[in-house]
């Protein structure tokens, strides 16, 4: 308004909200590093407020996710450990608990039912809420091995195998520790992998759909050895792309290894076609010396 008149001219709005500051300190860590079968996994919580009393008999919720990993060896780096695939993570159930007169708590994490046995990176936060709904949060991690045991496999002449002659590969039996394991039995599967392709239409353009199928080779091997490492032989009969899989018959944990057979006068091969008129390139090893002659393997769709 101008002065002396009571016309309104124009108004506004603005938002005020009110500002607390940070008034307390929170941390968290799991109690172990990293824990097995037979250790419940727990994380310890502590906040304080920052003129040094403790956050006593506050609220604190702990929340998580559990990332599947491969085990990673320093002593065998050249070992394939695990299905070597990307699994989505797995949430955890949300645990409720409260700070003691310490302004400490230590809260057991829950576990799902149907977790399957493996190695997993576990993920937390630990939010703590203090009156009037302000919270801080913390965030750690830990792993979680259910197995303590984990098989390893190598082709040491290479990812690309010749068609009809036995063909070894290398497996190694370690720890969480990354030592060697205890004596146990093994099955070994070879399969071939196929794709079953179908020309599907989707919406105004035709797209290339393809499943993968993967088939037996010949009857399962059964490795019953003291040792900790040692080498098994496999055959393919065919040219084409074959993984080996080794399964642990005590707790059910795997390792596959993907390779490919190939032969010079067979050029039939059967390929994914969801990305067709690509060309891939695989080399028999990953990593050469200066000088060092690469065995190269090409297949288009």
């Amino acid at each position: 308004t101008l002065p002396g008149s009571e016309d309104e001219i124009g108004s506004t709005e603005a938002l005020v909200e009110a500002f607390v500051p940070v008034r307390m300190q929170v941390t968290a860590a799991p109690s172990k590093e990293r824990f097995d079968a037979n250790t419940p996994p727990a994380i310890q919580v502590s906040g304080r407020y920052l003129w040094d009393q403790p956050a006593a008999d506050l609220p604190v919720q702990i929340q998580g996710a559990l990332v599947p990993v491969a085990f990673d060896s320093k002593s065998h780096p050249d070992f394939q450990f695990g299905s070597g695939e990307r699994a989505a993570p797995i949430p955890l159930t949300t645990v409720a608990d409260r700070l003691d007169e310490q302004g400490q708590c230590e809260t057991s994490i829950q576990l799902p039912q149907d977790l399957k046995a493996g190695l997993y990176h576990m993920q937390l936060s630990a939010t703590v809420t203090e009156p009037g709904g302000r919270s801080v949060s913390f965030n750690t991690s830990a792993t979680l091995d259910l197995l303590d045991r984990h098989i390893g496999l190598r082709m040491p002449k290479g990812q690309v195998a010749p068609v009809g002659e036995p063909v070894a590969v290398d497996w190694v039996r370690l720890t969480g520790d990354d030592q060697p394991a205890a004596s146990g039995r093994m099955t070994v599967q070879l399969l071939r992998v196929e794709y079953d392709t179908v020309l599907r239409k989707d919406e105004d353009r035709y797209v290339w759909q393809s499943v993968e199928k993967a088939e037996k080779v010949g009857a399962d091997q059964a490795v019953a050895s003291d040792d900790a490492e040692g080498s098994i032989q496999i055959t393919c009969p065919e040219s084409g792309q074959y993984r080996v899989v080794v399964t642990d018959a005590a707790d059910g944990g795997s390792t596959r290894l993907e390779f490919y057979a190939s032969q010079q006068s067979d050029t039939s091969q059967n390929l994914a076609m969801n990305q067709p008129e690509r060309v891939e390139v695989i080399t028999d090893k990953t990593k050469y010396l200066p000088g060092e002659q690469a065995r190269v393997l090409l297949r288009s769709s």
